[in-house]
């Protein structure tokens, strides 16, 4: 395959099943636990796979194994590499992702932050104390995430005026390293504990912010669910975790919101 050949969307979706399929087999043989979170869970109970315009995949382990799957996981194909903060450079998000090393893939136009075909790998947090313990953690830790995203976003005229302003005003904070950034958000990390030992667990670094608050029961057992025609492993408590996140998550959103959020390019690497 020729260097920077264009990699179509059905492309992408295998690779990223591939990288899954990885994933799946080295946490089942390492007594490993984890499971398919967020749209990816979604997609699992109402299409058995993709959510027909979305084109990616999120999964989750509890924070002990997410932090013993990023530092001993071995690729059985020789082309999956876990990366993170702490071992790839220029990175700037605050969760893990599994890539596939054949690939680029550029998000956003950022080329210095280019990786490759990936699937999102989230640590899940035990915490103690009551909901309004949690939601507190959450509110803080999404404060730091905010000011990291806002450091990427590039003026565009068909935003509103009030949304570039704040995009100009963000420019203040390029000063503070992505690092320093990221490790405020994962500080959590230090007082995480197992969920068998918690009234609340959640997603620190998901995208739903205090909506991502669970009862740890529900992630205490994992089952095993259809996607993409294979079998992978998911919560038990799915059903209370997806209603929380996305309400009547059974039926469809309007035509026009079926529409993917995601705004990248990738490619092969020559091989």
């Amino acid at each position: 395959m020729r260097a920077n050949t264009p990699i179509s969307l059905n492309e992408k979706k295998t690779i990223m099943l591939e990288i899954l399929e990885e994933i799946d087999q080295f946490c089942r043989g390492n007594h490993l636990t984890y499971f398919l979170v967020g749209g990816t869970l979604l997609g699992a109970i109402r299409h058995k796979g993709y959510i027909p315009w979305d084109d990616d995949i999120d999964i989750g382990l509890p924070r002990d194994d997410y932090n013993k799957l990023i530092h001993s996981f071995s690729s059985s194909s020789g082309n999956v590499r876990i990366i993170n903060v702490d071992n790839y450079d220029h990175y700037r998000w605050p969760n893990a992702k599994a890539i596939d090393t054949r690939t680029k893939l550029i998000e956003m136009g950022d080329e210095k932050s280019a990786i490759g075909v990936f699937i999102d790998v989230f640590p899940f947090d035990g915490v103690e104390g009551n909901y309004e313990t949690v939601k507190k953690q959450v509110l803080r830790s999404s404060k730091w995430k905010y000011i990291l995203a806002l450091k990427r976003l590039k003026f565009d005229p068909q935003r509103a005026i009030t949304k570039n302003l704040l995009i100009y005003i963000g420019r203040v904070f390029k000063m503070i390293p992505d690092y320093y950034l990221i490790k405020r958000i994962n500080s959590i990390e230090k007082r995480s504990k197992p969920f068998s030992k918690c009234t609340y667990i959640c997603n620190f670094n998901g995208a739903w912010g205090i909506r991502e608050i669970t009862k740890a029961y529900n992630f205490v057992e994992t089952i095993d669910a259809e996607f993409e025609g294979r079998t992978y492993k998911i919560p038990n408590g799915y059903d209370d975790y997806l209603k929380t996140v996305y309400g009547d998550y059974l039926k469809l959103p309007p035509v026009e919101k079926q529409i993917t959020h995601h705004n990248s390019v990738a490619y092969w690497r020559e091989r």
